[in-house]
């Protein structure tokens, strides 16, 4: 009787190159007799199972490395916006340009004291109050020269704002308030100023001589 494994086989069918394989992968096999039966295979002989800490695993040689092309860095606060706010970044929003306010001229005559008469161009918001050195107060109409400390003027007393369709006069929560017409002018509230109002301020007293609209160059 002829032996099976005589051309280089083992029993159950291996090769011997198959099984040299095995060894160069850690895999060992007990010895074969006609009474045993072959144990199986791991599922991945590529992996050896029992590794000791210190041993890394081998790398399959046949497996080509990974190719990174362009590295990035995550953005993680981007995957918290909802997809509006990115979507909307490279647009460009234009805003109207709001007109600016019309220019008024105004004259006010002092009845008490003295008739002295002023007349202001306002262009925009003008404070109208005293000066005071140590606070570095300096308001755009200063009614020092007119006794505005004796006769109750604030720091800050009033302020003028032009409008389109009038001067309005409010007063700043002075300390004498703001009377027109000898009606008490409320902190805040805006009084379109007319020719002929009566104004105080404390105890200072103007007159409204003339308020118009100021024309601008090249406008009629």
């Amino acid at each position: 009787m002829s032996d099976s494994t005589g051309n280089g086989d083992l029993p159950g069918g291996q090769s011997v190159d198959s099984a040299q394989q095995d060894n160069d992968h850690g895999i060992v096999e007990p010895p074969l007799s006609d009474q045993d039966t072959r144990p199986l295979k791991p599922l991945n002989p590529l992996r050896p199972v029992d590794l000791s800490p210190e041993q890394e695993p081998v790398e399959p040689v046949d497996l080509p490395r990974a190719t990174i092309l362009q590295e990035a860095k995550p953005s993680k606060w981007l995957d918290r916006l909802p997809p509006s706010a990115i979507d909307e970044t490279d647009r460009v929003r234009l805003l109207p340009r709001l007109p600016d306010p019309v220019p008024w001229r105004v004259i006010l005559q002092m009845i008490q004291p003295g008739q002295t008469r002023i007349g202001l161009n306002v262009w925009r918001s003008l404070i109208i109050g005293r000066a005071d050195l140590t606070a570095h107060v300096s308001p755009d109409l200063d009614m020092t020269p007119h006794q505005a400390h004796e006769l109750g003027v604030s720091r800050q007393h009033a302020v003028l704002t032009p409008g389109n369709n009038a001067l309005f006069l409010s007063d700043l929560e002075s300390k004498n308030g703001t009377w027109v017409n000898g009606k008490y002018l409320p902190p805040g509230v805006r009084y379109p100023l007319s020719e002929g109002d009566q104004i105080e301020f404390g105890l200072i007293k103007l007159v409204v001589r003339t308020v118009s609209p100021l024309v601008r160059d090249g406008e009629e």
